[in-house]
């Protein structure tokens, strides 16, 4: 019983080191909310010390983030969700939290275990991305078809003057009308000259 005793302890002492160290945040709640522990790198990233925040729930420290997180969790503690949180200093951050219940050897749920990770570098970059990504959209909706509205407008203009008896202010453009419609005619064979179909009457004496 010792030696099981002495594993246990040794064990323990393992698993308390490695929160104790893990360099992503970690805070341990008890059934009701109220916080029992948080590791270094907790409170590095929120700026509290441990004795500001053990004994206290998160809805007395942070009681809009707590009232979302458990609205994005819904009624089963459990799941990853992302959330702003605010530091002691009042400044903020996004942090994607790993919830999940801790139980005992009866399946009762004891314990609430919180893993974080800071994202706010990574929401900004997505952020960023989004921007361009809407701009050049933006972009793209503007110059869609502009060529040939563009070439429109210089063809109507080319009429008024015309209409007007003024010299065309496009004169290119009315190259490029006059080459597209050349090209068109050559597909179409609309420019080669008609066969007209040989009456029989026209046939020569040899035929």
């Amino acid at each position: 019983m010792r030696q099981e005793g002495k594993q246990t302890q040794e064990e323990l002492l393992l698993k308390d080191a490695a929160m104790a160290h893990s360099t992503n945040p970690i805070v341990i709640t008890d059934a009701d909310g109220v916080l029992r522990y948080v590791n270094a790198a907790w409170e590095r990233l929120h700026g509290y010390q441990a004795s500001e925040v053990l004994g206290r729930t998160a809805f007395e420290l942070w009681p809009d983030e707590a009232s979302a997180f458990a609205q994005a969790l819904g009624q089963d503690v459990g799941g990853v969700v992302e959330r702003e949180i605010r530091r002691k200093d009042g400044s903020s951050f996004v942090v994607q939290a790993s919830v999940s219940t801790v139980s005992d050897r009866a399946g009762e749920a004891v314990a609430v275990l919180i893993t974080e990770v800071d994202v706010s570098e990574r929401r900004r970059s997505e952020e960023t991305l989004r921007e361009q990504l809407d701009e050049l959209h933006r972009w793209h909706e503007v110059m869609l078809d502009r060529e040939e509205r563009v070439s429109a407008l210089k063809r109507e203009v080319n009429e008024l003057c015309r209409r007007l008896g003024e010299p065309v202010r496009y004169a290119s453009q009315d190259l490029a009308v006059e080459a597209d419609d050349r090209f068109d005619c050559r597909a179409t064979g609309a420019d080669r000259p008609a066969i007209a179909e040989a009456s029989p009457h026209d046939k020569s004496p040899e035929e």
